[in-house]
């Protein structure tokens, strides 16, 4: 079910699809600008909401930096973005991708509650968040850009951690109609699509990691 493809026709299946799961790794530069390459062209026909993996607190402040009312590091001051600062969630090519997302015209909305301390209940809400995006908010496209072991199909165990993805409390007709986007690191660029699952693993050449 998987073959090889081009960036063409990567684009050519991101159109198709209403919900796109970017799975990223942190701390890249190679990953986001891939990220907005995928996206740009969807911007001439579609109103897109570009979900982030931070708290919802957060986005007043998002929106302050990218109108110019507040500098970076005014930003990363923000208590509410001190882990995604810390695990590089946020970085200066996390920024510059969000600059240029916002400047096509993307609206952004947190997925995270920092009043949320339940870790084993992070995936769970963030599944419940993104429904009540979607319901609340009429776009063309919804694109959830999260760290890539949370877009996986089914729940894995690392260590004595279980990570318990957010498409296992997604309903699965839901799931039928999501394109995931799965970035992992190559010793070559190379795109593979899994017409099955509705999956294209992107792997790229990371310097940065």
């Amino acid at each position: 079910p998987s073959n090889y493809m081009t960036k063409k026709l990567v684009t050519m299946i991101v159109r198709r699809f209403r919900y796109i799961f970017l799975g990223e790794i942190h701390g890249t530069k190679e990953i986001p600008k891939a990220t907005f390459e995928l996206i740009r062209p969807l911007f001439k026909d579609n109103k897109i909401m570009f979900c982030l993996e931070i708290p919802k607190q957060a986005e007043k402040e998002i929106y302050k930096y990218l109108q110019g009312k507040i500098k970076k590091e005014g930003l990363l001051s923000c208590i509410y973005l001190k882990d995604a600062n810390y695990d590089k969630r946020i970085t200066e090519n996390i920024l510059r991708m969000y600059r240029k997302l916002y400047r096509a015209g993307a609206v952004f909305r947190g997925l995270e509650d920092y009043g949320d301390k339940n870790h084993h209940e992070r995936d769970k809400n963030i599944a419940k968040r993104f429904i009540n995006i979607v319901k609340k908010n009429k776009f063309d496209k919804y694109i959830l850009y999260i760290g890539n072991m949370h877009v996986i199909d089914k729940s894995v165990k690392m260590g004595e951690y279980v990570v318990n993805p957010i498409k296992i409390y997604l309903p699965k007709n839901f799931i039928k109609k999501i394109l995931t986007i799965k970035f992992d690191k190559g010793n070559k660029e190379g795109i593979k699509f899994n017409n099955k699952t509705n999956t294209i693993n992107y792997s790229l050449v990371l310097k940065d990691i």
